[in-house]
């Protein structure tokens, strides 16, 4: 391990992928997802995209103003 931390750190979702994955791999998430609260995307015919963009980007934008000094946006 390098010993560096981050000063800043997010967790965003992802996505579940299905019509990507293998035959394993899609029946591994499916039952990933229903074991979750709230039942996420189990249709294994489609696609679910969960990532929060706006955070996403929020995060990015804070990060380049501290790595280059300037006041954040907000």
């Amino acid at each position: 391990m390098s010993g560096w931390h981050p000063p800043r750190v997010a967790l965003f979702s992802g996505a579940l992928l299905y019509t990507e994955y293998g035959f394993i791999k899609r029946a591994v998430m499916k039952k990933i997802a229903g074991d979750k609260p709230g039942a996420l995307g189990t249709d294994t015919s489609r696609d679910y995209v969960y990532t929060e963009w706006d955070g996403v980007k929020t995060f990015a934008e804070d990060f380049l103003d501290e790595v280059s000094g300037t006041v954040p946006r907000r």
